[in-house]
């Protein structure tokens, strides 16, 4: 993932971006899952954790890394440009590629790559049967602010509802 981590200089933590906490967080999250994996399971899963600095010559670099390493599973990265990359070594390979967040058209119909994150599609609609059906909300007003993202949320949340 991108979490442009200075190895040398650690008070990049006070400076840290939201989005690099993001991917941060993201990471965390993931090694706790793996160690409660490994403590259920009474297996062990090593990981390594790869910088992207969302490069796509350092991507390229870090493939090579991969393959001396012949993983079973890469998640990420989340762009398009350096998923591309990844897909492709994981198609090539036969290795499945969990993507986080990005649903690049780059990386479509690929055998091994998955998407974690759900689509604006999908999002919209999982959201609109909450609000009714868990919430049970009968009257909702959807805003967007014009933003590809969140317009695919938007459009599939109100088309949920209106065909339900």
């Amino acid at each position: 993932l991108p979490f442009f981590i200075d190895d040398t200089n650690y008070l990049y933590i006070l400076n840290i971006t939201i989005k690099n906490r993001l991917a941060i967080e993201f990471m965390v999250v993931f090694q706790l899952a793996i160690d409660e994996f490994d403590q259920t399971q009474g297996k062990q899963l090593y990981v390594e954790l790869f910088d992207s600095r969302r490069d796509t010559v350092r991507t390229r670099i870090l493939t090579e890394r991969l393959d001396q390493l012949v993983p079973n599973l890469v998640v990420g990265d989340i762009y398009n440009a350096q998923t591309r990359i990844i897909s492709e070594w994981s198609e090539s390979r036969g290795v499945p590629l969990i993507v986080p967040l990005s649903p690049s058209s780059l990386v479509e119909e690929k055998q091994f790559t998955f998407l974690g994150h759900p689509s604006s599609e999908t999002h919209g609609r999982r959201m609109a049967d909450y609000a009714r059906d868990e919430l049970g909300l009968s009257q909702v007003y959807v805003f967007t602010d014009g933003g590809s993202a969140t317009t695919g949320l938007t459009v599939n949340f109100a088309d949920q509802v209106n065909h339900n």
